[in-house]
Formats: C-alpha cells, sequence, structure tokens
C-alpha cells in the first residue's frame, strides 16, 4: 500500500465510487485492499519515467506517469494512461522508481537527449558493464540482434584496439528487457530512433519489411493480439478468469524483429529476415515458420508448424479494452461481493442447516451442519476452511444469483462444496451447485431439483 489518505471504492471504467460503509464494511474492504484483491482508486504513490515504449497505448519512453501501486510479488507497477483513467500494470523494469514530480521531471530531463533511442547489438556475446570501463566487470553478455533503452551518455575509459588505437564510440548508460542496467560501448551498437507506436523509424540493413503504404501490415503489426477465445467471454460480460490471461498474446517485435506467440500450449519467439507480402493478404516472416493471413482489422490466423513439421493455426483477435484492466474489474467485482456477506450480518443462522460466519481473510465458520452430511459435505471435513469465488454465473442466471460461493473444508481433502448465492434482504439464500452446468467457469445452468437451504442474518 502507499501513503496518502484512505478511502474504499468501486472502480468503473477508470472512475471511481465512493462507498459510505459501517465499520464491519470498513474492516472487510481494509483487509482486501491490503492483500491487492480489492482494487484501489486512491491518488498516485509517485510520478515515474517510461523507459521503454508501451506502443499499446501510444506512450514513448520519457513520459511522466503517475503510479498507484507497486506489487513485490508480481514484480509490476499499477500505472494510469496520462490524458485517460484506464489504469495498467507495467513491470518495474520498464519505470524509473516513483517519486516526486519534481525529482521525476529532472530525472527525465537527464533521460531528455536519448529519448526514444534505442540499439541493436552487431556481435553475440557483447557485454554490459558496472563502469564505463571495458575492464570493469560484466554484468550481463547481450546477444546478437537483440535490443537495448539507451538510457544517457557518459564519460568513460576508451575503448583500445591494440595499445596505441582507440576505438570509435561512445559509453551509454543501457537497460535490457530483462531490467538489467549498465555501461555498453557503442561501436558494436546499430542505433535507431521508434516512433510512438514503438517500430523503428528507419529500417536497419539486413531485410526490409513491407514498406509504409502497406496499411494492412501496418495495422497488423500494431499492438498486440489475444486469443479468439477471448472474444465470446468479453461480449458476454462473463470475466473467466481461468481462461482470459494477458499473458496469452501474439504480436510483432518489430524492434527486434521477431513474432512472439504465446498461448497456453505455445511459448514461441522467432527472429525473421525478410517479410514477404503475398496476394491473399497473408504475410510469410522469412526465416521463422510464421504465416499471418488478415482477414479483418481485428481478426487474424497464425501458422505456425511444431516440432514435428505439422502446420498449426490458432486465431487472434484486437480487443479495443486493455485485458489487464477487465482482470482487475473483475477481481475487484468479486472481492465487493464477498465484502458485502462480511457487512451484511455478523452470522448467518438455519434451524436445519446451521450456522454460518464469513471473516475478512477469506475464511468461513461453519457449525450444525449435520443434515448435509455426508449429502452435501464429507464426513469429518471440520467447521472451518476458507470461501472461494472461482466460478461466476452466466448473465441470464445473473437475475437470480449473485455468484457462487465455494467452501473448501480444511479437513477434507476434497472437501470443496459449491452453491449458487443471493443475498436477500433478510438472509441468504444457498442452492446445491453440484449438478450445474459449466462452461470453463462459468455456470450456465442449474442442477435438476437442487436443494435450498435458507440462513437468517444475525447481527448483535
Amino acid at each position: 500500500m502507499h501513503s496518502g489518505d484512505f478511502f474504499f471504492g468501486i472502480c468503473y471504467d477508470g472512475g471511481m465510487k465512493r462507498l459510505h460503509v459501517p465499520a464491519r464494511t470498513a474492516i472487510c474492504l481494509l483487509f482486501f485492499a491490503s492483500v491487492g484483491i480489492f482494487s484501489s482508486c486512491s491518488r498516485a504513490m509517485g510520478y515515474s519515467v517510461l523507459l521503454w515504449d508501451y506502443p499499446e497505448a501510444a506512450l514513448q519512453d520519457g513520459t511522466i506517469v503517475p503510479v498507484y501501486i507497486r506489487s513485490n510479488i508480481s514484480h509490476v507497477y499499477v500505472i494510469g494512461i496520462p490524458g485517460t483513467k484506464e489504469k495498467v500494470e507495467l513491470p518495474l523494469w520498464q519505470l524509473s522508481e516513483p517519486q516526486s514530480m519534481r525529482r521525476t521531471r529532472a530525472l527525465a530531463a537527464r533521460y531528455a537527449a536519448c529519448r526514444h533511442r534505442y540499439a541493436r547489438v552487431k556481435n553475440d556475446g557483447l557485454p554490459i558493464h558496472a563502469e564505463a570501463s571495458n575492464v570493469s566487470r560484466n554484468v550481463y553478455r547481450l546477444r546478437k540482434d537483440e535490443v537495448v533503452k539507451l538510457l544517457y551518455e557518459g564519460q568513460g575509459q576508451p575503448v583500445m584496439v591494440g595499445q596505441n588505437v582507440a576505438l570509435e564510440g561512445t559509453w551509454f548508460y543501457v537497460l535490457t528487457t530483462e531490467g538489467t542496467r549498465g555501461w555498453c560501448f557503442s561501436y558494436n551498437l546499430a542505433q535507431f530512433e521508434t516512433d510512438a507506436s514503438g517500430n523503428p523509424v528507419s529500417v536497419e540493413s539486413g531485410g526490409e519489411e513491407p514498406a509504409a503504404a502497406d496499411t494492412v501490415f501496418e495495422r497488423l503489426a500494431e499492438g498486440v493480439w489475444y486469443p479468439e477465445e477471448y472474444r465470446p467471454l468479453i461480449a458476454a460480460g462473463t470475466i473467466d478468469l481461468t481462461q482470459i490471461d494477458a499473458s496469452f498474446y501474439f504480436k510483432i517485435d518489430r524492434g527486434q524483429k521477431a513474432v512472439v506467440m504465446r498461448t497456453a500450449e505455445i511459448d514461441g519467439r522467432w527472429p525473421y529476415d525478410d517479410v514477404t507480402k503475398r496476394a491473399d493478404d497473408s504475410y510469410q516472416f522469412d526465416g521463422s515458420p510464421v504465416v499471418v493471413t488478415v482477414h479483418s482489422d481485428d481478426f487474424i490466423v497464425v501458422r505456425s508448424t511444431d516440432v514435428s513439421g505439422r502446420p498449426q493455426d490458432r486465431a487472434f483477435i484486437r480487443i479495443a479494452e486493455s485485458v489487464d484492466a477487465l482482470i482487475a474489474a473483475e477481481r475487484a467485482r468479486r472481492s465487493a461481493l464477498y465484502a458485502a456477506l462480511c457487512a451484511a450480518a455478523t452470522s448467518y443462522r438455519s434451524a436445519a442447516y446451521g450456522t454460518l460466519l464469513f471473516a475478512a481473510d477469506g475464511s468461513f465458520e461453519w457449525r450444525g451442519y449435520d443434515s448435509l452430511v455426508p449429502s452435501l459435505i464429507p464426513r469429518q471435513a471440520g467447521a472451518a476452511g476458507v470461501v472461494e469465488m472461482q466460478y461466476i454465473v452466466s448473465r441470464s442466471l445473473a437475475r437470480q444469483y449473485d455468484g457462487v460461493l465455494t467452501f473448501r473444508f480444511n479437513r477434507a481433502a476434497d472437501g470443496a462444496v459449491s452453491f449458487l448465492y443471493s443475498l436477500k434482504d433478510n438472509g441468504l439464500r444457498l442452492e446445491d451447485a453440484s449438478g450445474m452446468t459449466l462452461n470453463g467457469a462459468i455456470v450456465t445452468g442449474q442442477g435438476l431439483s437442487p436443494l435450498v437451504l435458507f440462513f437468517e442474518k444475525q447481527n448483535r
């Protein structure tokens, strides 16, 4: 968490709606905020300089952005996109350490001379040094054609050939995509600049890409493409966190001349030499096994070959929304639902099915459920466990149910019991979900003749 005023809120498309809540609700919400599950819309913890282009939002290096959250677990910052209400996650290495605006502006001024300047490595094994000296300790070995960001120029020890001849070049403080920083001599660096899309302003020798007049290719090379399976989930407003993953995508890395495809089945990165256009708006990435066919502005098919040489086709789409923002909003929605259960009552009691208590840390206590053993709850499952919201209800069922509660009992190896639930003014309604119909993690139908449980609210 960061310093500053603390308040609770729910984000909507980058905005924030304040919640005026009693003390119990505040305790519930405070827990979720502390572990990073509940979305935060509070003020910036500081400001950072973007060190590497973020073409998905047309942001170039050198841009100053507000930073809201730092996650040492995920190794990301949550930043705001200037001029919008959108927030996205970026790796820690891609930004300077958050500071005051005054100090961040001073840092940006230091980097200004090398703004938009990158370099491609000419030789394999080129070292990055701890100091601007060829005899200084090596901190990293660069690969041929790897791209580094030039942060600023510095004075250093001349690099000599023989005893009396100094190589032409300059020492630069550089950044790699793995987050390594250090000093590199420019003699074996091919420097170039990038535009707002993250593309080199001019193509270097060793193969030409399609001319800028090829608008189909330019559109293809812009930003990131996501698996086609995401389309119906987003259209239906059901963000299944088991199926939507921001790390699954296809993109063309024009800076390093490589195509990248990451899915549940494949994690591939293929360098290419040239790009050859075919008559059917297909593009062969020469030197790689990848061919991309553009069917429309937002739909492509990527063909690659597996280890046995068999072709594999995968469809990708362009998504207007930020996938990271969609995932964050869904997590916040689930957190808010659970927080409402904690706040609505001290406990929930049923004469037939016992007493339920929900704690802010996601744990529960359920006593007196003997009539549900062993038909629903395993024997000797114990009275405690944790509650999960791993399933979501389809739009058609959302009119009847708030969601699905899965109770995992501590003493039962397979003691997970799920219920469709709805929070009422006077209590909590649970419906046995063991016979529910699933599409991934989305509940599309109820079971046949399910058992229904009702618990009255109990407050001190």
